[in-house]
């Protein structure tokens, strides 16, 4: 497992609603990485990893703090690293709006909608 820890100070010193950007919590990031030959042991190395990482989810500090829901404060999810399975509101919060009104203004023909479609009809 794999903990990086990094400053947040100055991405908190701005208001969560003054920008676009949805992630101004005090958060880290956690790795888990599995090695194994037996395929019979697919399911429960991975039923392990699932255990680990929801225990990270439960006692990071982000569902305690927010509710663990993206409407609630500073989602917790940094989309480049989970690049699958998270919808635009999960990803962006509150601030899918406002990102949104970007998004009408500098690419209204929806070019850039690999991965993390943000177009009104990809909620």
């Amino acid at each position: 497992m794999a903990i990086e820890f990094f400053p947040t100070d100055k991405i908190r010193e701005i208001a969560q609603d003054a920008t676009a950007y949805a992630n101004r919590g005090d958060y880290y990031d956690v790795l888990t990485l599995f090695g194994w030959e037996d395929p019979d042991h697919d399911g429960e190395v991975r039923e392990f990893n699932r255990s680990i990482c929801r225990k990270v989810r439960e006692t990071n500090g982000y569902q305690a703090d927010s509710g663990g829901h993206w409407s609630k404060g500073p989602v917790g999810v940094y989309i480049n690293v989970k690049a699958g399975g998270i919808s635009p509101n999960d990803a962006w919060g509150a601030n899918l709006p406002r990102l949104r009104e970007l998004k009408k203004k500098y690419d209204p023909q929806n070019v850039f909608n690999k991965w993390h479609s943000i177009a009104e009809d990809a909620s």
